[in-house]
This record gives structure tokens, C-alpha cells and sequence, in this order.
């Protein structure tokens, strides 16, 4: 799995066309379509404050999976889990692990 800038990215994609890419962003604004058609990354991954459920079906939609970053809280794994990301990037994977077992056994 390859992330970085977005420059970087694209030139995996040229590199090598079954790359799996993560797009890491940290902005309002969705990606340009362009960007997302010069690397084709398989992972969206905002950050954590910038996901919601609309976010999250939208990149569904476009055939990608949604992870997001740095989650650390119960309050930030929360909102992850309701925004239906699918998954995580922590400090903490332990106590990540222990606050999301009761929630996903609902």
C-alpha cells in the first residue's frame, strides 16, 4: 500500500497501474476529479474530523474504501464508526480494539 503527497502518488500510478494507494487529505473540499483519475487509489483516507456518513457513501460509491486518521478518543472512534468508515488509523490500537468491540456487536 503506497501514501504520500499527492505528487508522489501519481507517479506510483504511472509506475506501476496495480498499485494499491491510499489518498491521504486533510482538506474541505473533496479531491479533484482529476486527481482521483490519476491515481485511482482503492483508499480514501481523510482526516478523522473531516469524515461523514455523506463523505463516507460518496467515496463508496466511487469504489473506495474509507479509513481515517489519527483517531485516538472514544469520541473520535465513535464518530468514526457512525460515520461508516471502514477503518482506522490509531496510537492507541489496544484501547482502540477494547472501545469498538461492544460497538460493533450491536
Amino acid at each position: 500500500m503506497f501514501a504520500g503527497s499527492s505528487t508522489a502518488l501519481v507517479r506510483v500510478r504511472d509506475l506501476a497501474s496495480t498499485a494499491r494507494i491510499a489518498l491521504s487529505w486533510d482538506r474541505r473540499r473533496l479531491p479533484p476529479p482529476e486527481l482521483l483519475a490519476a491515481t485511482r487509489p482503492q483508499w480514501f483516507n481523510p482526516y478523522y474530523r473531516l469524515a461523514s456518513a455523506g463523505l463516507v457513501e460518496r467515496m463508496h460509491s466511487c469504489g473506495m474504501e474509507v479509513s481515517v486518521w489519527t483517531v485516538d478518543s472514544r469520541r473520535q472512534l465513535q464518530r468514526a464508526q457512525h460515520a461508516g468508515a471502514d477503518a482506522v488509523i490509531t496510537n492507541r490500537t489496544a484501547r482502540a480494539l477494547q472501545i469498538l468491540a461492544p460497538l460493533r456487536a450491536r
